[in-house]
């Protein structure tokens, strides 16, 4: 059950504000992928990590105890709820600071893993060319960019565990990241990628110009060193946008072009 609540996970509060510019962060480095507020965030999801073992101790030794004392299946369940939405309350609070439980619940609801904002998709269309989401989920971000006039087909090889539902809110097909090779034309656009290897394979198997990637960098919830590294290897900035994060969520977007160009 306390597995159940974490998957709400650590997806990801933007102005929706457009800073172009060629290879610079916020310290003045060339290191694009990182930032102050996102490495202070993973220091501080390392104490939130000891919090929440810690709660599912806890949760763990109430539902021994509700098993134990329980004179029948209904007050079974009904202590079990209460159990699960206290958990889910604590849980919350120490992921994301917020006192309403089910604050992640509606953000995921209408954003999927990260909101955008009108200066993000303005940024997006400013590109011209179509986009092709990998990785798309749910849809969410394949919908607002077909309702801005957009281009944006999407796959998903619907492998992950969509914790609020399962249905498609926007057109999302089915495939992997082998489809990139049959659209090199296209923008490739990452969003919340796993922080596993799955984005360092797109990137691999990409060979087109351009890439949106919407994410945290090195150390955060996101993708993998590899293909960060990979990114900045072959890649160029050209503009960054805010976007509509959840509390405690540091996610950018970055426009880049392959530097051969």
């Amino acid at each position: 059950m306390i597995g159940r609540i974490a998957r709400l996970g650590m997806c990801t509060a933007g102005l929706g504000m457009c800073t172009t510019a060629m290879a610079s962060s916020d310290d003045g480095s060339t290191d694009f992928f990182r930032w102050p507020e996102l490495a202070t965030a993973v220091l501080q999801r390392r104490d939130a990590e000891v919090e929440l073992r810690k709660l599912a101790r806890d949760v763990q030794s109430q539902f021994s105890t509700i098993q134990a004392k329980s004179k029948d299946e209904q007050e079974f369940q009904s202590a079990v709820r209460k159990l699960q939405q206290e958990a889910l309350r604590r849980h919350q609070k120490i992921a994301f600071g917020v006192d309403d439980p089910h604050a992640r619940a509606k953000y995921l609801r209408k954003f999927g893993c990260c909101g955008w904002t009108d200066g993000a998709i303005d940024m997006i269309r400013r590109i011209g060319k179509p986009i092709i989401e990998i990785g798309a989920g749910q849809g969410h971000w394949q919908k607002k960019l077909s309702e801005a006039g957009i281009d944006a087909l999407a796959f998903d090889n619907f492998e992950g565990d969509f914790s609020i539902e399962r249905e498609p809110v926007g057109d999302v097909k089915l495939g992997d990241e082998n489809v990139l090779l049959a659209y090199p034309d296209r923008v490739l656009f990452l969003c919340c990628p796993p922080p596993t290897d799955f984005a360092e394979r797109a990137i691999d198997i990409f060979e087109g110009h351009h890439l949106i990637y919407v994410g945290e960098g090195y150390g955060g919830a996101h993708a993998n060193d590899a293909f960060f590294d990979k990114v900045k290897a072959d890649f160029d900035l050209v503009e960054t946008a805010e976007l509509d994060n959840f509390p405690m969520c540091h996610e950018r977007l970055f426009h880049l072009r392959r530097a051969s160009e």
